[in-house]
């Protein structure tokens, strides 16, 4: 009786969702969603490989705040739930090796 309650709360959920009522809105969204973490990856990527090469500078650390800042106002507008801020996790140990930040 429990499994079958929470499928039906759960298909509720997924039914009246804004990606199910509007596809052409939700897909705008997911692109968003997808060029922002594209956006994230890349300047981590770019910050990994600058600690490895100890070529750290005052300006790149500056340049890097305004990366940063410019990304996180862009991604505060968001409205990420439960599930996806899981599946975002579940994602960035898959794609990102987090192992050099432990230095």
């Amino acid at each position: 009786k429990l499994l079958s309650f929470f499928s039906i709360a759960f298909s509720i959920l997924a039914l009246t969702s804004p990606q199910v009522s509007n596809q052409d809105q939700g897909r705008l969204e997911i692109e968003k969603h997808m060029e922002l973490g594209t956006s994230y990856l890349f300047l981590y990527k770019e910050i990994r490989s600058v600690i490895a090469s100890d070529k750290i500078t005052d300006d790149y650390i500056s340049r890097v705040a305004e990366s940063i800042s410019k990304l996180d106002s862009e991604s505060a507008t968001f409205q990420i739930g439960i599930i996806g801020r899981l599946w975002s996790r579940v994602r960035i140990k898959k794609e990102m090796d987090l192992s050099w930040l432990e230095l």
